[in-house]
């Protein structure tokens, strides 16, 4: 993986069913389970997989008997679809009862068990878990916290996985690879250059770094901070957008993973764009203006499904309270067409 430390130096949607059928040898495997495997050892296996199973989920950094709920939903569907890995979009640690200081202060800082460990204790969710950081995760907003304990939990456990601020992960499938580039937009150093006419001057360069190295087929880019969204709290935001859109056209990316408004969100501009809002983890926002490129919005407790393989990716919006999928749709690798 590469850190985040500074170098030196809407087209139709296509269905599944368009993707080339698996060979034999393939379909078998494909039903070789997971279950009980370190989540290290899971993504070893992937590579033998021509399909990835993975869930998506932000801001659900509040316990509450919704949030349990949701993570014994997310755990049905982690085992029945046998899930590689788990998408976290930000916002993991907020106040609670008996932790009125927000955030974590170390390693051992007891609110690692009481809001992560406990509630999503299931084994099917013992999967890597690549954590995006949100604003609450960072002073004011959590004053006691410290960032690098959540960085250094990596060594901690086998499942979180958040070896810096901003990184990237290749995963490795059979005959195609995913890489996720995973950004911290509220970067204390950077979070202010949005205003002017060279926003992010280090994470935004290293990102067009590695995405134009990269050699993936699908190239998913998660931030806590969504550019596209109907939220009620932050909604859809121009000068984000301006800022790192173009160098996700210039390489040809194809979904952003957001949260930081509590809702689930599914949207696709006119260039074919995805961007996901997985925000709906503990607590709930409302609407706001609706985005033009909206196609679909749920207000309840929720977490995001998803299957991908060489060419297409799947995806349902789930209820995590009903155990009900919302909405559901299908894209191609090559959807994307920026205008050039």
């Amino acid at each position: 993986p590469e850190g985040g430390a500074p170098e030196p130096d809407a087209a139709p949607a296509i269905p599944l069913a368009a993707a080339a059928a698996p060979t034999p040898q393939a379909a078998a495997d494909s039903v070789r389970s997971f279950a009980g495997l370190h989540p290290d050892e899971i993504l070893q296996r992937a590579a033998d997989r021509p399909s990835l199973a993975f869930l998506s989920v932000g801001d659900w950094g509040r316990n509450s008997p919704e949030k349990t709920k949701l993570a014994e939903t997310m755990a049905e569907w982690a085992d029945r679809e046998d899930i590689a890995f788990v998408i976290s979009c930000g916002d993991s640690f907020y106040s609670g009862p008996g932790h009125k200081r927000h955030g974590i202060a170390s390693v051992d800082d007891p609110y690692w068990k009481e809001c992560y460990e406990d509630v999503f204790h299931q084994p099917a969710l013992n999967r890597k878990w690549f954590i995006s950081i949100g604003n609450h995760d960072y002073p004011p907003h959590a004053p006691a916290t410290n960032i690098q304990a959540q960085v250094a939990y990596t060594r901690v456990s086998p499942r979180w996985y958040l070896p810096a601020p901003y990184y990237t992960r290749r995963l490795q499938a059979k005959g195609w690879a995913v890489e996720l580039f995973v950004l911290d937009h509220y970067d204390p150093k950077e979070y202010d250059s949005i205003k002017t006419a060279n926003p992010y001057p280090v994470q935004l360069p290293w990102l067009d770094r590695q995405l134009a190295a990269s050699t993936a087929d699908w190239k998913v880019v998660v931030c806590h901070r969504p550019f596209y969204s109907s939220g009620s709290w932050h909604g859809t935001y121009p000068l984000w957008k301006r800022a790192v859109y173009p160098i996700l056209e210039r390489h040809r990316a194809q979904v952003y993973f957001a949260g930081d408004d509590h809702i689930l969100e599914a949207l696709k501009d006119p260039a074919g764009f995805v961007h996901i809002v997985s925000g709906a983890g503990s607590h709930m926002h409302g609407f706001g203006r609706k985005d033009k490129n909206s196609l679909y919005t749920h207000n309840r407790h929720g977490f995001t499904f998803h299957t991908l393989n060489a060419t297409h990716l799947h995806t349902k919006l789930v209820d995590g309270l009903q155990n009900k999928v919302m909405y559901s749709f299908d894209v191609s690798k090559d959807d994307f067409r920026p205008k050039r």
